[in-house]
């Protein structure tokens, strides 16, 4: 399945993919600071920033 289905607009639909990959592309990215301190009671640090990375290169790659 297509990021975005069908219908998607291809602009905005790299535009956010652009915007995930600059939030939780890297590992001191915004939003996996964000990520961290809303898990930090239940997931170790290094691990939120591993996960968002991978995931974020995951979607890219099958997008």
């Amino acid at each position: 399945m297509a990021f975005g289905g069908p219908d998607a607009e291809p602009e905005g639909v790299a535009e956010a993919l652009d915007f995930m990959d600059e939030l939780f592309g890297r590992r001191v990215g915004e939003g996996v600071e964000m990520a961290q301190r809303a898990l930090h009671l239940a997931v170790d640090p290094d691990q939120v920033a591993t996960l968002c990375v991978a995931f974020t290169k995951h979607v890219r790659e099958n997008t």
